[in-house]
């Protein structure tokens, strides 16, 4: 991870507020900023928005992912809950939810289910493999 901003740098602040982008994204929650590098930063809870309407919720460190539990909704609807690396990438546990309501709850790693994966219908009906290859992740289009 990069090194903090503050790093004992007396001109940060931190604070709460709602940004807006010149590319139409937008982010409301905890930031920090160094006046005097002039560096704004997610930092803390906040909802960043996408100008196509991804959303992403949860626990910003140094503006990248935290690595803790996030929760994205895509524009399409469907939505992923769980880990996320620092890259953005769904890592550790997690459940993939689709637009029809079915969902991949698994075990992640650089956005692969791996382990302990179970599928659920959108009816409920849950299905769990006994075993899983790289041609099966790799063909499973999320």
């Amino acid at each position: 991870m990069s090194k903090p901003i503050n790093a004992g740098n007396a001109n940060v602040r931190i604070g709460i507020a709602r940004f807006t982008f010149k590319n139409g994204d937008s982010y409301e929650g905890k930031y920090q900023v160094n006046i005097e590098r002039c560096i704004l930063v997610k930092q803390g809870q906040g909802i960043y928005i996408t100008d196509n309407f991804d959303t992403y919720n949860g626990k910003w460190y140094n503006d990248e992912f935290n690595n803790v539990e996030f929760h994205i909704r895509y524009n399409n609807n469907a939505q992923y809950k769980g880990n996320v690396d620092p890259n953005g990438a769904m890592n550790d546990i997690g459940t993939y939810i689709f637009p029809d309501g079915s969902s991949l709850t698994s075990t992640w790693s650089q956005n692969k289910p791996i382990s302990n994966i179970v599928y659920k219908e959108p009816l409920g009906y849950e299905w769990t493999p006994l075993s899983i290859s790289d041609n099966v992740c790799i063909n499973i289009k999320l």
